[in-house]
């Protein structure tokens, strides 16, 4: 059954009030917008309970997004739940939470197929998007501020762009060639088998 957006934006934030802002219940939230807001032939997984990445020794993005295509997980998107994500005003969280995004893209550039790959930084609620360059490697915006965050509560803010980028990714899912990922370990093959059978 399909609700309006803001039929979901208060069902969200209901269940919020009910409950502290910890990462794992974010993670639930955010990975209900996606869900209404990416079509059904892409799977959103909610990573919150991995400490680190199958795939590397890097850390993990709270929620990736891949196309439904077998053995092809590669990432389209991803969502980074910042920690203690109740310090907004802290402009040392900022600047630790625009590091661990950047080394985000770093770590998963094996995994991107597309010429550009886009991601949110969630502070809390407040969440700030991303543009990674494949080719060259660069992440947009370079110096991020707390201006730069929008409440993905606000249907006309965070919300609303939220689905435009989602858009966007879909489209270029669709019209770029995806490659195959081939796998490197025995983690990776269980991983994917792992995907397989959700």
């Amino acid at each position: 059954m399909s609700v309006t957006s803001s039929a979901l934006l208060e069902m969200l934030e209901s269940s919020i009030l009910q409950h502290d802002h910890t990462r794992k219940g974010l993670a639930d939230v955010y990975f209900y917008l996606l869900l209404d807001t990416f079509e059904a032939k892409f799977l959103i997984y909610n990573q919150m309970y991995l400490e680190r990445g199958p795939m590397s020794e890097a850390p993990n993005p709270s929620i990736l997004i891949h196309p439904m295509k077998p053995f092809g997980p590669e990432v389209v998107f991803f969502v980074d739940i910042v920690k203690n994500g109740d310090q907004f005003g802290n402009r040392s969280k900022h600047k630790e939470a625009d590091m661990r995004m950047r080394e985000l893209f770093k770590s998963y550039h094996h995994r991107f197929t597309l010429p550009t790959i886009h991601a949110v930084c969630a502070f809390g609620l407040n969440i700030c998007f991303y543009e990674y360059d494949v080719a060259t490697g660069r992440v947009t915006p370079e110096n991020v501020s707390p201006a730069d965050f929008l409440n993905v509560m606000e249907e006309d803010e965070g919300y609303r762009k939220l689905q435009k980028v989602s858009k966007v990714v879909m489209q270029m899912s669709t019209t770029e060639p995806i490659q195959w990922y081939v796998p490197s370990s025995l983690n990776t093959l269980l991983f994917l088998t792992f995907l397989q059978n959700m």
